[in-house]
Formats: C-alpha cells, structure tokens, sequence
C-alpha cells in the first residue's frame, strides 16, 4: 500500500466504533519493513517524568511518579492500549510540560491559578538498546541521526507519522492512530531481531519549533532494572492565560525540594 493511501484509509476509520483500534492496528500492521534503528542510549543519561499534583496532592511514594500498575490503566495513551504499562519519559523537564500541555488545558482554572506538577529525574544504570523513530527536524534528536539516511518514500512516511507523533490529546482519536502504530511495530519482525527494550520517538514541539524534545518509552520490566531516582522536585507554574485549546504558564517558579528520599521504600518526606 502507497503511504500517503495508508494515512488516508487511517483517516477514513470510524474512531467511534469500538473496533478502530483494530482497523488502525490492522493498517499499521500491513508493513513489513519500518524505517527505524537502533541505538545505545548510555549509561548515565538522565530523563524526567512529571505528573501534575491534582488538588495540590503530595506524591509520597517515588512509586506513584512511576508508571501505573497494568489494572489502573483504563484509556489509550501514545504507546499503549487499555491495560498495558510502560515508563513514559522525557529528555528535559521541560519537554515533560510539552506532553502535559493538553492535560492542564483542560483543568478548570483561571488567570492566577497555580498548577503544581511534580517531577522526577532518573538515572539510567546501564545501557540500553532502544528503537528510535528518526525526526530530522528535531534537533534534541540530531546527535542520535548523524549516521541514519532514509529513502524518500521512508521519509515520507516518517514526515506523515511524526505529524501524529507531535499531537496531543486535544485530538480525540489521537492515540489510538499512535498506539496502533506502536504496538505493530513491536511485534514486526524486524524491529524484534533488533532486541531493543525501549523506543524514542519526538515529543510535542513547542510554538517556535526551537529546542523541542523526545520521548523515551520502556517496559516497566526494563524500567525497574535500568532507572535509579537521582532526584524528586515540584514546581507552582502560574497561569497567566487559558482558552480553550491554549494555556500559558510561567514556567520560572522555584524548585521545591523535599527534605529527604528513602532511595529503598521510595518514602518522599516534603517539608
């Protein structure tokens, strides 16, 4: 199937039926080859996940930063379908905001309010071998792409399926397309003989398009071996504006750190 007809028939699917999925997995599935490497992301690095603190909730447990138990997951996400957990994670702290963007577009707040969101920063332990969708017009990706060259019809495909990538939620059948993507791809046989155990892909860009990010996603079985907390810290971020499908935040409040981390049970202890 032509690419550009893939995205279409993608487009045509009724995403009120309860087997969308299915079609869009399906679509997805039809594909033998993808044009996506592997790389070594190494020991050392350092990604953020952040949660929001609804009602200014305190996060007590490094465990409730992590990823959710399989039984709590509920609805699609860019990766996963209902009942699958992964370690969503991010390259900056500030590339984590980016990814919430829609969430706290859709909190019921005003010009004034704070949102509290809380971070937490991991170490990786060891090296990974991860699957990477290329995104050449993301410089946070460029030193992972220096040796990769693509097709042009690769890049064709890559160009329509980063344009999902970039999306929030704010689309409503947005990660049903992504996670029917994600999860064909996991299971192509191709991308298995790579023996990867995590994926990076582009993160949503900012206005400007200047220093946006990627996301790293891991099984929570690789997550528990390879990711050690290095630090816990929450922001108050001001609204300054809010719409519809917009919210501006100042992003420049303090950092707030708690008094201590039991690295062993995950207790975090705020002031």
């Amino acid at each position: 199937m032509d690419v550009n007809e893939l995205f279409e028939e993608l487009e045509s699917i009724d995403y009120s039926s309860n087997l969308s999925y299915e079609r869009a997995f399906r679509l997805f599935n039809q594909i033998s080859v993808y044009p996506i490497f592997s790389i070594t992301l190494k020991k050392g690095s350092r990604v953020y996940r952040t949660r929001t603190n609804i009602g200014h909730k305190q996060f007590n447990n490094t465990s409730e930063l992590s990823y959710p138990p399989e039984e709590f997951v509920n609805g699609f996400s860019r990766t996963n379908r209902p009942r699958q957990s992964f370690l969503y994670t991010s390259n900056f702290e500030w590339t984590t905001y980016m990814e919430l963007h829609s969430e706290w577009t859709s909190l019921d707040v005003i010009p004034g309010d704070v949102i509290s969101a809380t971070t937490i920063k991991y170490i990786t332990k060891e090296d990974i071998l991860v699957s990477i969708i290329p995104d050449f017009r993301n410089m946070g990706m460029k030193g992972f792409l220096k040796k990769v060259k693509v097709s042009d019809i690769e890049a064709v495909f890559l160009k329509r399926m980063n344009s999902l990538l970039e999306k929030n939620k704010l689309d409503p059948h947005i990660y049903i397309k992504t996670s029917a993507f994600f999860n064909a791809i996991r299971i192509n046989p191709a991308i298995q003989d790579l023996r990867t155990e995590g994926l990076i892909y582009t993160s949503v860009p900012n206005k400007d398009r200047v220093d946006n990010g990627w996301n790293l996603v891991l099984s929570t079985a690789c997550a528990d071996r390879v990711c050690s907390v290095e630090e816990v810290f929450k922001r108050d971020l001001f609204v300054l504006s809010k719409s519809s499908n917009e919210i501006n935040l100042a992003t420049n409040a303090e950092r707030v750190n708690p008094s201590s981390i039991d690295i062993i049970s995950g207790d975090i202890t705020w002031n």
